[in-house]
């Protein structure tokens, strides 16, 4: 008689296939939900560019509106204030993570194209880094941001 032998055939059970998909979606979840610090870096980085963008807007108000313009420094937030107008200002939140840390609470900027000279300055409990807004003197609405770790 001839015999037939069978081969022994390796595979996943249905468990095991399970338990991999199951980690495998799981490292994958992980990957793309982004952490708290992620967060909070990016509304950092969102916080910036509205600063820039708002004082651009204001400096180009006081200049077509003839009205000097104001930054006020709150606690949780950032106004923009052309002249009276208390329809037309604008405020950007501060985000959870910055905080006001020292200088003057406000900046006025003047119809002919001067600011006053002065540091305002912010905490970020990020990466501790204290952000210095340099409000410049002179014409061109100048201020620039310096960064340093502490």
């Amino acid at each position: 008689m001839i015999r037939h032998q069978q081969k022994a055939t390796s595979a996943f059970t249905l468990i095991e296939a399970i338990v991999t998909l199951f980690l495998i979606s799981l490292i994958c979840l992980f990957q793309f939900v982004p952490s708290n610090y992620s967060k909070d870096k990016m509304s950092e980085e969102q916080f910036w560019q509205n600063f820039r963008q708002n004082w651009n807007n204001l400096s180009i108000k006081t200049r077509e509106k003839k009205k000097p313009g104001l930054v006020i420094f709150w606690d949780d937030s950032v106004e923009f204030v052309c002249g009276n107008d208390q329809q037309g200002k604008k405020t950007i939140p501060l985000p959870s993570s910055l905080h006001k840390n020292g200088g003057k609470k406000e900046e006025r900027l003047y119809v002919d194209g001067g600011t006053q000279p002065q540091k305002i300055s912010l905490f970020s409990d990020l990466d501790e880094h204290t952000y210095d807004i340099f409000f410049e003197l002179g014409f061109g609405r100048q201020y620039r941001v310096q960064e340093k770790t502490n």
